[in-house]
């Protein structure tokens, strides 16, 4: 992909190898005003599926682009980079990590996820214990990746009043947000967060087991 001014253009090129069938194609994206800037990119692969975002837009999505005969290397190149002119592209900060449904991943989804896993005291909204794991792994996505910005959203079973309910679901929510700024140092400028009480159930919230369900914190970027 080009990087530099002589290069510079409206699209990604997307390219295929060690396949019966190459991919050449051309995807269009302007990404000319962030040249000369740091720029995070963050590849992500489920089974043949691949996905890349420029910061936080996603610039390729490919259901099937991987296939399995592909073999097991990464290579880096840049075109255009014009020496006499000082132009240098750098690279920092690379991780690779195997990929399955990982937290950063379930963030960047434009539909958000909820889960279960954080845990409160009884009509509280103070966090118990067994939460921190979670919370750990959270505030260290946050802290690697700095231009992403989530919506902490509370949710509540149905025991109690209604009111009540929504009160306790902006509480819990803001004492999430509180953790991941005191811990990690995580800008309130980053977090947003709200409660929606038990106007959302998953479920009609008539056993013990569907409580617990409706009883979620739910994360959306911004």
């Amino acid at each position: 992909m080009p990087l530099w001014y002589k290069g510079a253009s409206d699209y990604f090129l997307v390219e295929t190898y060690g396949t019966a069938t190459k991919i050449n194609n051309k995807i269009p994206f302007d990404y000319t005003e962030k040249l000369n800037d740091i720029i995070h990119f963050t590849l992500i692969k489920n089974g043949k599926r691949v996905r890349l975002f420029l910061d936080e837009t996603k610039v390729i999505d490919i259901p099937s682009l991987a296939s399995d005969n592909l073999g097991k290397y990464i290579q880096f190149y840049v075109r255009e980079v014009d020496l006499q002119k000082d132009l240098v592209v750098a690279l920092a900060n690379l991780k690779i990590t195997e990929e399955g449904e990982d937290l950063r991943s379930k963030l960047l989804k434009a539909e958000g996820f909820s889960t279960t896993a954080i845990l409160f005291q009884t009509a509280s909204d103070k966090l118990q214990p067994a939460s921190f794991g979670f919370l750990d792994e959270l505030g260290q996505v946050l802290k690697d990746d700095e231009f992403l910005k989530i919506q902490i959203i509370g949710h509540t079973d149905s025991d109690g009043d209604e009111s009540s309910n929504q009160v306790l679901s902006e509480k819990r929510a803001l004492s999430v947000a509180n953790y991941l700024t005191e811990k990690f140092g995580i800008s309130n400028s980053r977090l947003q967060s709200l409660g929606k009480g038990e106007s959302e159930p998953l479920n009609t919230n008539s056993s013990a087991a569907e409580k617990a369900a409706n009883r979620r914190v739910e994360f959306k970027k911004f």
